[in-house]
């Protein structure tokens, strides 16, 4: 749920501890088993009798608060006030419950057998929650509803309630099963408008219960129009069914090693995942073709007079959910088998992306499907194989002015859950899954079950730990440059990778990204927020314009491409950058140790061929290799403006007074020079020692 900033709040709403009015007398509390506070109403106050159990939580709602079961070590300042812990706020999730225990929220409870009523402050607003567990009876739900009402009438502020109120409000919440009773509609509904609340809507799945083919929406949140009005942007999220599959296997054992255990129970997870798909689904494609056939046949025995109308509408509705089934199959099939399968379910995608011939490294056409495989592999693992050429010594004089700077970033802390959670949600939930086949979305669906053994692996890598193969190893699929696709150059190798090692490389460039506007040249507008590519195509027509300008030795523009970049940039080079930088020695650990997980296979015609691990390069793909690239590539930047200082007579004539030396967006590189030979000898002797010391080299094709 979203809507309140927990810090926005307690700047604007200091926290205060205050003696409460109890609530109205309403009704006769009753304690459940398990429950922590018993609530005896009187009219001055609610007294709580402490019973504490602290394994055991009063209630929790995911989307919104969880009541703390612990109330401080039994200690209370005041006896009649309660913690509540705002758990997820907009993107923010609270670490400790000690970060907001006797500083925002405080609650008084009052009791129910069918439900749970708290009032709480923020601040100073007050604020009314009600989660209910409502009876299947209908003379019980009748009793609910009135009870409801009599509160709602009563409460002058802000009110969410919800929970299992085992209850319809449209006929579409329910597929399959027995039509549900109108009346029973239409008393929830006239409960739903007397009190004047409001759906608070939903995202993700329909429905929220399930009994053999019948499924439900049983669950809802329902909020008064003040709540509507103060927090508008509230979102309740359905969670998928299968989450609870995975809580039954997730059991972890007691292996030392937490990538082990993690990778451990993973397994797990697929073999359990597997056998419940096939025991709930079955084969799909045959489901759908039965139940066709069925609604076919009903049709005709309806018109016969064979059948009744409530007969043919249960056989529609199976339909509807076969065909559901079936769509939704078909979308994440499409979406795994960009790399496992090869797409084989899309026709068109396989006749675009299958390769039937190749121009091999001696110019000669390979036409069999092992023999194109195996010149893939050895084509890659060659560009990403350092040569081990000599290398020419980076100018560390260039970055002088920025080495307090970097070395005072706090770059290398161990992250806490919070912090990696984020990194999790800004990953697209669309994003193609790793070669362990586990999606961002599952890990997201699942982080209350899987939350502990992921935070310990993620920050076990921040503390020395290597992950194996299984977790670091990418699949490089190749994304066609143009139609022609003679050769293996005429192709993009994008790593594919698992979703914890991009969670590693984002916790990590979530860390740099604040700082690139200082550390990165003005002339380089890729990737730093801030800085848009409009203002360098702006500059550039405006330069153009005097590229024939009357004036002696003219005015010269190169446009530069670095051939293959990203797959060719040195490992040494980038981490000579870092520490001329200033930045410190555990952090140039930090991404020496990432560059060294850097495995791949490379997927030819949907099946993954050789293992290899690279010696230079870095994963298009990877979240942080951009970053990581520009900070590197500044150095081109720096050595041209260093140039062009040193040597006025180079400068490019212009109109204004901007001093221009050259352009950058990520490797594409436009340099304004003056066509004196003295200029261009100059110019090229720099580019060839960055050529050098970099290991990069200048596309001539394309120069």
């Amino acid at each position: 749920m979203s809507g309140h900033n927990v810090e926005r709040c307690y700047k604007l709403h200091p926290p205060s501890k205050r003696k409460t009015a109890g609530f109205s007398k309403i009704h006769k509390p009753v304690e459940p088993d398990g429950m922590v506070v018993a609530a005896v109403e009187t009219d001055d106050a609610v007294v709580n009798t402490i019973g504490m159990n602290p394994n055991s939580s009063v209630v929790e709602l995911e989307a919104a608060i969880d009541i703390n079961s612990n109330l401080k070590g039994n200690i209370m300042i005041d006896d009649s006030l309660i913690n509540i812990n705002p758990t997820r706020i907009e993107d923010q999730r609270i670490d400790s419950l000690n970060d907001v225990l006797t500083k925002d929220w405080q609650v008084q409870r009052s009791n129910h057998s069918q439900f749970i009523h708290i009032q709480f402050y923020i601040g100073a607003q007050v604020g009314y929650a009600t989660f209910i567990y409502a009876s299947c009876l209908a003379s019980n739900q009748a009793t609910l509803w009135n009870e409801l009402i009599l509160i709602g009438k009563a409460i002058n502020s802000f009110w969410i309630l919800g929970g299992d109120l085992n209850c319809l409000s449209p006929l579409g919440e329910r597929k399959c099963g027995r039509p549900p009773t109108i009346s029973a509609l239409n008393k929830f509904n006239d409960f739903l408008s007397e009190a004047e609340l409001f759906d608070l809507g939903y995202q993700g799945p329909d429905f929220t219960w399930r009994r053999g083919a019948m499924w439900e929406r049983l669950d809802r949140l329902l909020g008064n129009s003040k709540w509507v009005q103060t927090f508008p942007c509230t979102i309740i999220t359905h969670l998928a069914m299968f989450v609870d599959e995975v809580g039954k296997v997730w059991r972890a054992e007691g292996n030392s090693n937490p990538w082990v255990k993690l990778w451990i129970l993973q397994k797990k997870v697929v073999a359990h995942l597997k056998k419940w798909n096939w025991e709930k689904f079955d084969n799909i494609n045959e489901n759908l073709t039965t139940a066709q056939s069925n609604v076919i046949k009903m049709e005709k025995n309806f018109q016969m007079g064979l059948n009744s109308e409530a007969e043919l509408h249960k056989a529609s509705e199976e339909l509807l959910m076969h065909t559901n089934f079936t769509e939704g199959f078909l979308k994440k099939k499409n979406a795994v088998t960009r790399f496992i399968d090869g797409d084989r379910n899309i026709n068109f995608r396989r006749k675009n992306n299958i390769i039937l011939s190749m121009h091999d490294s001696n110019g000669n056409v390979v036409t069999d499907a092992e023999d194109i495989a195996t010149d893939a592999v050895q084509y890659f693992q060659k560009i990403f194989m350092d040569q081990f050429t000599e290398r020419a010594p980076i100018k560390v004089e260039l970055f002088s002015e920025f080495i307090n700077y970097a070395q005072s970033l706090d770059l290398i802390q161990i992250p806490m859950e919070g912090e990696i959670k984020a990194a999790l949600d800004s990953i697209d939930d669309q994003k193609v899954a790793g070669p362990d086949g586990f999606t961002t979305k599952l890990y997201k669906s699942t982080w209350h079950i899987i939350s502990g053994e992921v935070v310990d692996v993620v920050q076990c890598f921040f503390k020395g730990m290597n992950p194996p193969k299984y977790f670091t190893t990418s699949t490089i699929t190749l994304i066609p440059k143009n139609s022609t696709r003679t050769g293996w150059g005429d192709f993009r190798p994008i790593s594919l990778t698992n979703v914890l090692s991009k969670v590693i490389s984002k916790v990590i460039n979530s860390r740099l990204q604040p700082h690139l506007q200082q550390l990165i040249s003005n002339n380089q507008v890729a990737f730093v927020k801030g800085r848009q590519i409009s203002d360098n195509i702006l500059l550039a027509q405006e330069l153009l314009l005097d590229l024939d300008r009357k004036i002696r030795g003219s005015n010269l523009i190169l446009k530069l491409d670095i051939q293959k970049a990203y797959d060719t940039i040195n490992w040494n080079f980038i981490l000579d950058t870092l520490i001329a930088r200033g930045f410190s020695e555990p952090f140039i650990i930090l991404i020496k140790r990432w560059f060294c997980i850097n495995n791949h296979f490379i997927l030819i015609n949907g099946k993954s061929h050789g293992f290899f691990s690279a010696s230079r390069g870095i994963k298009q793909g990877d979240p942080l290799s951009p970053t990581i690239f520009i900070l590197a590539m500044d150095y081109h930047s720096r050595l041209l403006n260093q140039l062009f200082a040193s040597s006025p007579h180079m400068t490019y004539q212009h109109r204004s007074n901007i001093g221009v030396s050259h352009l950058s967006y990520a490797n594409d590189i436009i340099i304004f020079s003056k066509a004196t030979k003295t200029a261009v000898k100059a110019l090229f002797q720099g580019l060839t020692h960055f050529q050098i010391t970099s290991g990069m080299h200048l596309n001539k094709h394309k120069c």
